[in-house]
């Protein structure tokens, strides 16, 4: 945000030193806020609208909002045994996926609950922002432009939840694990009044010998083991994309004003900006859990370990967008 603020100041600081050494505008000298425009934007920040208005010849501040539209990509996570670490988006070899079967068979013969050996995630965009930006204009063509400013919005960008169609496996895995620290801890399962509830004893070896049910999601940086998530207690699994609230911007940018059959100008005009926005650092990947996937897991398998993967690597946003311009007056 330093860097940004001093930038933009040094910017502003070279226009006004030409604007006060040079006679070149002198014909042309604009007013503070003596023109209002509105522009309708879309492009890498989303669809969003943006009112301007001059401070000078060389300076013209602007400040609108951007809403990134819905879309929603499906991925998938491989549901195993803890200790079964490869099943991933290909799938487990024939022996762990036989080893799955079994259990899940004994649970389901038991229980009356189906488990499924995958999870489908819905991933959704949820960036929207607000801006405020100063463009400079220290050239005699005044169609280009330098830029820099601001984004803020919320700091979640970006999540991913299961599919309500896979809220009853994961609703059998909570329960799974649930009768399997039973039978680990040797205590009841509940207890209501005077009433104590236990796991079936044969069931309970069983839960012992296969071990705890969850996702494979890679191996933790530290070294320490897989990294395994587990529902939560509203049979969810969920992950969010999270960046700095306040994000700066620098940038470029060039328009051309629409003239008509006479030559004359009208008040429309065409232009485009081009630039990055820093998210301050790379941008987190958090599990319900509290686990980043970009900074704390390694390896992760599938189309997640490749989103993962790609998020980790932008450490700025790139941004183009293109704007069409209405002068209010």
């Amino acid at each position: 945000m330093v860097r940004n603020l001093i930038i933009l100041l040094a910017l502003v600081s070279c226009s006004l030193h030409l604007q006060a050494q040079s006679n070149l505008y002198s014909d042309n000298k604009v007013k503070t806020f003596e023109h209002l425009d509105l522009s309708v934007s879309a492009g890498t920040s989303g669809v969003g609208f943006e009112f301007a208005t001059p401070l000078n010849s060389f300076l013209t501040v602007r400040s609108g909002f951007h809403y990134m539209p819905k879309f929603k990509p499906k991925m998938s996570f491989g549901l195993g045994l803890e200790d079964d670490d490869n099943g991933g988006e290909g799938g487990f070899s024939p022996e762990i996926q036989s080893r799955f079967d079994e259990i899940r068979e004994i649970f389901t013969g038991f229980t009356g609950c189906q488990i499924d050996d995958r999870v489908d995630m819905i991933g959704e965009p949820t960036m929207y922002n607000f801006n405020l930006l100063l463009d400079v204009s220290p050239f005699k063509d005044k169609r280009w432009h330098f830029t820099a400013g601001f984004y803020a919005g919320p700091s979640t960008i970006a999540k991913a939840y299961n599919t309500t169609e896979d809220m009853p496996t994961l609703f059998s895995v909570l329960l799974y694990n649930r009768m399997y620290q039973s039978a680990y801890d040797d205590v009841p399962m509940f207890e209501y009044g005077d009433k104590t509830v236990y796991v079936d004893p044969d069931l309970a070896d069983k839960l012992l010998e296969y071990g705890r049910m969850s996702i494979f999601l890679g191996e933790k940086a530290d070294g320490s083991g897989s990294y395994n998530l587990e529902p939560d207690n509203a049979s969810m699994v969920k992950v969010k994309m999270k960046v700095k609230p306040v994000r700066p911007y620098i940038g470029f940018g060039f328009g051309n004003t629409f003239k008509n059959k006479k030559n004359e100008e009208t008040p429309y005009s065409f232009s485009f900006d081009a630039g990055v926005m820093f998210w301050g650092g790379t941008p987190m990947v958090v599990t319900h859990d509290g686990t980043d996937l970009a900074k704390d897991v390694v390896g992760i398998p599938g189309k997640v370990g490749d989103y993962v993967r790609f998020m980790k690597s932008m450490k700025v946003c790139p941004m183009l967008n293109i704007k069409f311009t209405r002068r209010l007056f």
